[in-house]
């Protein structure tokens, strides 16, 4: 099993909603707060973060499963592996194609 993690501090003076991909699903941050993020799969992969002004991203790789945690309770967790991906994308890009198709990558 492959285990990764990260964390993601929110260093703003307002709450930040982190979106969680592909999931389509989403977690606020309040000011201060530094949310953990725990990734586990069977293949290998990466999480990968988009911080841009107005989001928060996160994207889970194929066959993996995510659980956020803040404060040591567990906020937030997939029910279901992220989907495979054609093999020409990641899963950023895969989103963004199926979603927002409109936005530069």
């Amino acid at each position: 099993m492959i285990n990764q993690s990260c964390s993601i501090t929110n260093g703003r003076a307002t709450a930040r909603i982190l979106w969680l991909e592909p999931w389509a699903d989403q977690v606020e941050i309040r000011p201060g707060a530094t949310v953990k993020l725990i990734a586990t799969s069977d293949k290998p992969g990466e999480i990968h973060i988009e911080d841009t002004e107005s989001t928060l991203t996160v994207y889970g790789w194929p066959s993996s499963r995510l659980t956020v945690v803040c404060d040591d309770d567990r906020i937030w967790e997939s029910h279901a592996p992220a989907p495979s991906v054609p093999t020409n994308m990641d899963m950023r890009s895969f989103v963004k194609f199926m979603f927002h198709p409109q936005t530069p990558d």
